[in-house]
Formats: C-alpha cells, structure tokens, sequence
C-alpha cells in the first residue's frame, strides 16, 4: 500500500502536469478509480452526496494546506510545494499516469456533473459486486436511481455504465 500523503501527492503532480483542474472533485473521483483499478491508495471512501467521498482524503488536503503543500480554495487546490513527497515508484507513477488518461476517456470534460456520474455510477457498480452480485446495467442505474433520484436521466447513466464496463470487471 502506497502511503496515502504520497498517493495524494503524486495525483497531484500528474493532474498539474496534465494540466487538470486540481478540484476537490476531481480528486476524489479520480482517487476513486485508482483504488477500483488496484492502487491502493491508503483512502477509503462511501456514499456521499456527490458520489464517492474520502474523509481519509479530506484529512490529508487539510493537512497539506496546513503544511503550506498546497493551497486551499473553495473547491480547487493549487500546489505550493510537495517536496516532502517523492516520486512513488515510478511503475506506480506510470500506472496513474496511465489510468489517469483512462479516467479522461471516461468521463470526458471534466465538469461536475460528468464527474459526479462517473463516481456514483462506478461506486454502485462496486458496492453491488461487494454484495457478491453482477453490476449490469439496469442493477446500476436502480442503484444510482435509488441514490440520486431523477437528477440523471436514465439513459445518461447507461452512457456511463457503457463507458465503465472494462473498469468495472476490474480484478485488482
């Protein structure tokens, strides 16, 4: 397990050397993702309202921006210093660099609402294989129904699960 100050820091980096907003969403779905896809981050996460949330991960921001690692504003981050955090190894810098493009195709424009679809659509997907049930598609969008109401049409969630399907059978 990578320690998760040294998780956060290096999607950090990759995000900004992306040139991806460093947004508190963001984060934590991209964070997300990386756990379902077998890096182990150190961060758990649960449903919250917009998706999959990380108090672990709330904590470790909060903590950078005490240690004046990062900046703190309303919803985004900008970076000050992270030198207290090296690189990961870099197989491991490579593995995020390389889902981190994944992610990007998954979601598209990284705007709110695509990425509070992603999140939850992935976190029910996850939540009914820990059940020890198969995420089709219609098991995911009455999860993500019974969690989000009708703010999402049910053909957009489709959409997602469409996207999310080779990420989904996922065997860390």
């Amino acid at each position: 397990m990578i320690n998760s100050k040294s998780a956060v820091a290096s999607v950090l980096r990759t995000l900004q050397k992306n040139n991806l907003p460093l947004d508190k969403i963001v984060l934590h779905k991209f964070l997300y993702f990386l756990n379902t896809q077998g890096v182990s981050t150190g961060l758990s996460f649960e449903p919250y309202t917009y998706g999959p949330f990380s108090f672990d991960l709330a904590r470790v921001l909060s903590d950078m921006a005490f240690w004046d690692e990062i900046k703190e504003n309303k919803a985004s981050y900008e970076i000050l210093t992270l030198d207290s955090h090296p690189a990961l190894n870099p197989d491991v810098e490579k593995q995020i660099s390389d889902l981190l493009k994944k992610f990007q195709g998954i979601v598209g424009d990284f705007t709110f609402d695509n990425l509070e679809s992603v999140g939850t659509a992935l976190y029910c997907a996850e939540s009914i294989k820990f059940q020890g049930d198969r995420p089709t598609q219609e098991r995911v969008v009455s999860e993500f129904k019974k969690w989000k109401g009708e703010r999402y049409p049910t053909a957009r969630i489709q959409e997602v699960y469409d996207k999310l399907t080779p990420y989904i059978w996922h065997t860390p």
